[in-house]
């Protein structure tokens, strides 16, 4: 059974699980349409990773930390988009979604994309 998941939802994988001991946090950017239909099985996430405090963001990543709902400050990685299964994925609180999403649309914003409202979760 496939639990209910929508897009900017903060959700725990395991994206290699041959190697990862522990989940990681992941947001979901698959449409809200997507995660709704039960005939999807898989969604799209950007992966997180704990970011050590002396290295660098990456120009690609976005932070989120405790005011995302996180226990640790989190590297997402925009650079590359994964599929992981609905089954297998936990999901994180409604406030870590509405945060994730205000924080990832003010950051298109910034970059020129004035089409972020329409993917905006409400």
């Amino acid at each position: 059974m496939s639990i209910a998941v929508g897009q900017w939802d903060v959700v725990k994988v395991r994206i290699n699980p041959d190697r990862d001991i522990d989940s990681h946090p992941a947001v979901v950017v698959s449409a809200d349409e997507i995660c709704a239909d039960q005939r999807q099985l898989r969604v799209n996430v950007l992966f997180g990773t704990k970011k050590l405090p002396a290295s660098a963001k990456r120009p690609h990543a976005v932070l989120l930390n405790g005011a995302d709902g996180l226990d640790f400050i989190t590297e997402i990685d925009c650079g590359f988009v994964h599929v992981v299964s609905k089954k297998r994925s936990r999901l994180q609180s409604e406030e870590q979604r509405r945060s994730v999403s205000e924080r990832s649309c003010a950051k298109s914003a910034n970059a020129g994309d004035s089409d972020c409202k329409r993917f905006h979760a409400a």
